[in-house]
């Protein structure tokens, strides 16, 4: 799952994870990660992890109108494998529940984007040599 793998990178401790899915209420539940160190700078990374396997259907995309734009069988195979990935990629209300623990991370990629706009000199910025 992309939260078990997101959570190994920043740091989060995955402990479990479960792919079987279970009846809750009127829903099922379709899998689980379990996080020891889920914090401020980590939750948002973690819980939006799945936004990132849009990527994959872009990805194909890109590979297949490279060159001539004709459709072939493969094509129809590659839809019908991808296209789920679609509704995949939507974080759960659990997991925006916890990506709004990450809300001073929000703050500062904002006063980071102002000061890049405000400040010109920002962009000109000649870093040393190594």
């Amino acid at each position: 799952q992309s939260h078990f793998l997101a959570g190994l990178v920043t740091f989060a401790r995955p402990v479990s994870l479960s792919v079987i899915p279970r009846r809750e209420g009127n829903g099922y539940r379709l899998g689980e990660v379990k996080l020891a160190n889920a914090s401020w700078y980590n939750s948002a990374l973690t819980a939006l992890a799945p936004l990132l396997l849009v990527l994959i259907p872009w990805w194909i995309a890109v590979l297949r109108t490279r060159g001539a734009w004709h459709f072939a069988p493969l094509d129809a195979g590659l839809a019908f494998l991808i296209a789920p990935q679609f509704l995949a990629c939507w974080p759960s209300a659990a997991d925006w529940k916890l990506a709004m623990r990450s809300w001073p991370l929000a703050l500062i990629a904002g006063a980071g984007w102002y000061a890049w706009m405000q400040y010109p000199w920002l962009r000109s910025w000649h870093w040393p040599a190594a």
